[in-house]
């Protein structure tokens, strides 16, 4: 166990942050739809209980998005953000 304590204990800024870490990771090993997805699904969880990221990580998820979309092109990226955009936090972990 480390310092965090058990996933059910982590805060759900805590999982989203995760699950953000996690669209990265996807991106990195070629899978970009899913990178998106995880994005999409990280930021609708955000918005809807109405956290706010700090400027340093906007600015890193913004350029990360750029870059999805670069890579799927716009009819690609958009039906991916839409699909993540539709998940609890729950499907995204």
């Amino acid at each position: 166990m480390n310092d965090r304590g058990s996933p059910s204990q982590w805060s759900c800024e805590e999982l989203i942050e995760c699950v953000e870490d996690h669209a990265s990771l996807a991106q990195a090993l070629g899978s970009a739809g899913l990178g998106a997805q995880l994005l999409a699904a990280a930021q609708a969880e955000r918005a809807q209980m109405g956290l706010v990221v700090s400027p340093a990580r906007h600015a890193r998820l913004q350029a990360q998005q750029r870059v999805l979309r670069q890579q799927l092109g716009d009819a690609g990226f958009d039906a991916a953000w839409a699909a993540g955009s539709a998940w609890s936090l729950q499907v995204a972990t």
